[in-house]
C-alpha cells in the first residue's frame, strides 16, 4: 500500500510520485503500471512526501526522523537532512515561494524549517512549549463533554 503520494504535472509529464515503505517510485500515467524511475535513499518507513514544481524537487520523511530531497526527473539524492528528529519525521512540506526552504514536523513535537540547500535548520519549534500548564492537553473526549 502506498503511504504518500504527490502529482508531477506540467505540459510535458503526466506522473504521480508515490511512496510505499522506504521506496519512493515515479509512475507515469499515460503508461499505467509503468516505473520510471525508482529509489530506496530512505532508511525507514517513508510518512509524507511533497513535490516542489517550481524547483523540481522532492521531499520524504520517515520513521529514522531523516528526510531526503530527490531530484524530481530521476529521484537522484540530492541531499538528506538528519540529526534533528528525536524520532518519527510525520510530515514534511517546501515552502512556497522559497525556492530552498522546507518544513518538517516531527512525533518529537518539534516542527523545523530548513534550508535544504545547506542542509541547516533555520527556525525550530518545540509545540510543547505551546501549551500552558492550564490547558489540557488533549481536548475533552464526547463523554466528557456531556457532563459538563
Amino acid at each position: 500500500a502506498a503511504a504518500a503520494a504527490a502529482p508531477e504535472e506540467s505540459a510535458v509529464h503526466s506522473r504521480v510520485i508515490a511512496a510505499a515503505g522506504n521506496t519512493v517510485r515515479l509512475i507515469d500515467l499515460r503508461q499505467p503500471g509503468a516505473v520510471v524511475a525508482k529509489a530506496q535513499h530512505n532508511a525507514d518507513e517513508i510518512n509524507c512526501l511533497d513535490y516542489h514544481p517550481q524547483s523540481g524537487y522532492v521531499c520524504a520523511s520517515d520513521d529514522s526522523g531523516a528526510i531526503c530531497v530527490l531530484r524530481a526527473a530521476d529521484l537522484s539524492l540530492f541531499r538528506k537532512l538528519h540529526g534533528r528528529h528525536e524520532n518519527i519525521c510525520a510530515a514534511v512540506g517546501f515552502r512556497p515561494h522559497r525556492q530552498w526552504h522546507l518544513c518538517s514536523a516531527g512525533l518529537d513535537c518539534r516542527c523545523l524549517l530548513w534550508d535544504f540547500s545547506k542542509a541547516r535548520v533555520l527556525d525550530a519549534v518545540d509545540t510543547n512549549a505551546l501549551i500552558s500548564p492550564e490547558e489540557p492537553a488533549e481536548p475533552p473526549q464526547p463523554e466528557q463533554q456531556q457532563q459538563q
